[in-house]
Protein backbone atom coordinates (compact mmCIF):
# COMPACT_ATOMS: atom_id res chain seq x y z
CA UNK A 1 0.00 0.00 0.00
CA UNK A 2 1.21 3.51 -0.62
CA UNK A 3 -0.85 7.09 0.41
CA UNK A 4 -3.41 4.05 1.89
CA UNK A 5 -4.00 2.68 -2.17
CA UNK A 6 -3.60 -1.04 -3.05
CA UNK A 7 -1.37 -0.67 -6.15
CA UNK A 8 -0.96 -3.83 -7.92
CA UNK A 9 2.36 -4.75 -10.59
CA UNK A 10 2.86 -6.85 -13.52
CA UNK A 11 6.61 -7.98 -14.62
CA UNK A 12 7.61 -10.12 -17.19
CA UNK A 13 11.48 -11.60 -17.23
CA UNK A 14 13.43 -12.11 -20.01
CA UNK A 15 16.86 -13.19 -20.65
CA UNK A 16 20.03 -10.67 -21.99
CA UNK A 17 20.05 -13.25 -25.03
CA UNK A 18 16.63 -12.64 -26.11
CA UNK A 19 17.32 -8.52 -25.29
CA UNK A 20 20.29 -8.64 -27.35
CA UNK A 21 18.13 -10.12 -30.48
CA UNK A 22 16.40 -7.62 -30.19
CA UNK A 23 17.65 -4.36 -29.83
CA UNK A 24 21.39 -5.68 -31.24
CA UNK A 25 21.06 -6.43 -34.50
CA UNK A 26 22.95 -6.32 -37.88
CA UNK A 27 20.67 -4.06 -40.50
CA UNK A 28 20.77 -3.79 -44.37
CA UNK A 29 22.48 -7.28 -45.20
CA UNK A 30 24.94 -6.75 -42.58
CA UNK A 31 26.13 -3.95 -43.59
CA UNK A 32 24.78 -1.48 -40.87
CA UNK A 33 23.56 -2.32 -37.28
CA UNK A 34 21.97 -0.98 -34.01
CA UNK A 35 23.79 -1.03 -30.64
CA UNK A 36 22.48 -1.05 -26.87
CA UNK A 37 24.84 2.23 -25.13
CA UNK A 38 24.65 3.12 -21.50
CA UNK A 39 24.47 7.03 -20.98
CA UNK A 40 28.20 6.87 -20.41
CA UNK A 41 28.64 5.41 -24.36
CA UNK A 42 29.52 1.92 -23.61
CA UNK A 43 28.31 -0.07 -25.63
CA UNK A 44 26.45 -3.30 -23.63
CA UNK A 45 25.10 -5.49 -26.08
CA UNK A 46 25.93 -5.49 -30.42
CA UNK A 47 25.30 -7.64 -32.88
CA UNK A 48 27.43 -10.94 -33.36
CA UNK A 49 27.64 -9.89 -37.21
CA UNK A 50 28.01 -6.90 -38.66
CA UNK A 51 30.17 -5.11 -41.44
CA UNK A 52 29.37 -1.69 -38.96
CA UNK A 53 31.40 -3.85 -36.37
CA UNK A 54 34.36 -2.69 -38.28
CA UNK A 55 33.72 0.93 -37.83
CA UNK A 56 32.30 0.46 -34.61
CA UNK A 57 34.34 -1.76 -32.72
CA UNK A 58 35.66 -0.06 -29.88
CA UNK A 59 34.27 -0.48 -25.91
CA UNK A 60 33.10 3.25 -25.95
CA UNK A 61 31.03 4.54 -28.83
CA UNK A 62 31.71 8.31 -28.22
CA UNK A 63 35.50 7.36 -28.07
CA UNK A 64 35.04 5.50 -31.22
CA UNK A 65 34.03 8.31 -33.21
CA UNK A 66 36.24 10.71 -31.38
CA UNK A 67 38.92 8.59 -32.93
CA UNK A 68 37.40 8.38 -35.94
CA UNK A 69 37.53 12.60 -36.68
CA UNK A 70 33.93 13.07 -35.97
CA UNK A 71 33.05 16.52 -35.25
CA UNK A 72 32.89 17.50 -31.33
CA UNK A 73 29.54 19.09 -31.70
CA UNK A 74 27.58 15.86 -33.01
CA UNK A 75 29.50 13.61 -29.87
CA UNK A 76 28.30 16.36 -27.35
CA UNK A 77 24.87 16.14 -29.20
CA UNK A 78 25.11 12.34 -29.48
CA UNK A 79 26.39 12.41 -25.68
CA UNK A 80 23.52 14.85 -23.99
CA UNK A 81 21.26 12.52 -25.75
CA UNK A 82 21.96 9.59 -24.17
CA UNK A 83 22.13 11.05 -20.66
CA UNK A 84 18.74 12.98 -21.52
CA UNK A 85 17.14 9.99 -23.05
CA UNK A 86 16.20 12.18 -26.13
CA UNK A 87 16.59 11.37 -29.86
CA UNK A 88 19.80 12.27 -31.24
CA UNK A 89 20.54 11.77 -35.61
CA UNK A 90 23.19 12.97 -37.86
CA UNK A 91 25.73 12.12 -40.56
CA UNK A 92 29.07 11.73 -40.17
CA UNK A 93 32.01 10.71 -42.80
CA UNK A 94 33.97 8.14 -40.78
CA UNK A 95 36.89 6.44 -42.33
CA UNK A 96 35.61 7.26 -45.91
CA UNK A 97 32.14 6.16 -45.45
CA UNK A 98 29.14 8.18 -44.97
CA UNK A 99 26.94 6.86 -42.17
CA UNK A 100 23.56 7.83 -40.54
CA UNK A 101 23.63 7.29 -37.14
CA UNK A 102 20.53 7.76 -34.92
CA UNK A 103 19.76 7.26 -31.06
CA UNK A 104 16.60 6.17 -29.38
CA UNK A 105 16.01 5.75 -25.68
CA UNK A 106 15.14 2.50 -24.36
CA UNK A 107 12.82 1.90 -21.52
CA UNK A 108 15.55 0.49 -19.14
CA UNK A 109 18.01 3.86 -19.49
CA UNK A 110 20.04 2.85 -22.62
CA UNK A 111 20.22 3.85 -25.70
CA UNK A 112 19.69 1.98 -29.23
CA UNK A 113 22.08 3.59 -31.30
CA UNK A 114 21.40 2.72 -34.94
CA UNK A 115 24.49 3.37 -37.76
CA UNK A 116 23.67 2.96 -41.26
CA UNK A 117 25.95 3.59 -44.00
CA UNK A 118 24.51 6.13 -46.37
CA UNK A 119 25.56 4.12 -49.59
CA UNK A 120 23.55 1.36 -48.57
CA UNK A 121 20.58 3.31 -47.82
CA UNK A 122 20.13 5.27 -51.27
CA UNK A 123 20.57 2.18 -53.24
CA UNK A 124 17.89 1.06 -55.53
CA UNK A 125 16.17 4.81 -54.74
CA UNK A 126 15.19 6.15 -58.40
CA UNK A 127 14.53 9.86 -58.26
CA UNK A 128 11.81 10.97 -60.65
CA UNK A 129 12.43 14.51 -62.02
CA UNK A 130 9.71 16.42 -63.33
CA UNK A 131 11.04 18.35 -66.46
CA UNK A 132 7.91 20.29 -67.59
CA UNK A 133 6.31 17.32 -69.39
CA UNK A 134 9.36 16.83 -70.87
CA UNK A 135 11.37 13.40 -70.33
Amino acid sequence: MIDDKELFGVFMLGDSNTYAEIAATALYQNQGASYVVNQRGVIELRPNKSAANNYFGGYNLLHTLREKNVDEQQIHALQRGMQEQQEVEFVADISGETWRIQSFPDSWGNSIIIVVPVSVTAKGKCVKIDLGGRQ
